[in-house]
C-alpha cells in the first residue's frame, strides 16, 4: 500500500475499510485512485462475491463439481479427508480468491460546465 500512497494514490473514503469489506474479505481487495481534478468524486463501491453465483457453498453446487476435483490436494500431496472443505479451496483455483471490485464515480459536471460557459456566478439563478 505504501508503494501506492508514496506516489499520490489514495483509497477514497467512500470505499475504504469496513464500508466495503467484511471480516472475511482481504485488505488488499481495494481500489486506490490518483486524481487531480477536484470534481472527481467516488460515491460508493464494494466487492462482489462471485461465489454467491458460481461454485456456491451449498450442497447442490458441491454435488455438481466434486467429480471434477482431484482426489488429492496437489498442495498437500495426500488424500483430502474433508472433501467439503477441500471444495472451498479448489474453487479458488477455478476462479479466483480475490473478489471483483466496483466503484460508482460522480460524472454529472453540468453545473460546473454551464457556469463556465455562461460566466454566471455559481450562486446565480439560472433561467429554465
Amino acid at each position: 500500500m505504501s508503494a501506492l500512497t508514496d506516489h499520490g494514490f489514495a483509497v477514497p473514503d467512500a470505499i475504504d475499510g469496513d464500508k466495503v469489506r467484511t471480516d472475511t474479505d482481504h485488505y488488499y481487495d481495494q481500489i486506490a485512485t490518483r486524481v487531480k481534478d477536484p470534481l472527481f468524486t467516488v460515491l460508493g463501491g464494494g466487492l462482489y462475491d462471485i461465489y454467491s453465483e458460481v461454485f456456491r457453498d451449498h450442497d447442490d453446487d458441491f454435488a455438481i463439481y466434486q467429480g471434477h476435483m482431484p482426489k488429492k490436494d496437489p498442495e498437500a500431496n495426500n488424500p483430502e479427508k474433508n472433501r467439503r472443505s477441500y471444495y472451498k479451496k479448489w474453487r479458488t483455483w477455478q476462479m479466483s480468491d480475490h473478489k471483483p471490485l466496483w466503484i460508482a464515480v460522480g460524472t454529472d459536471y453540468a453545473d460546473n460546465y454551464i457556469t463556465g460557459i455562461t460566466k454566471l456566478p455559481p450562486d446565480a439563478k439560472r433561467p429554465l
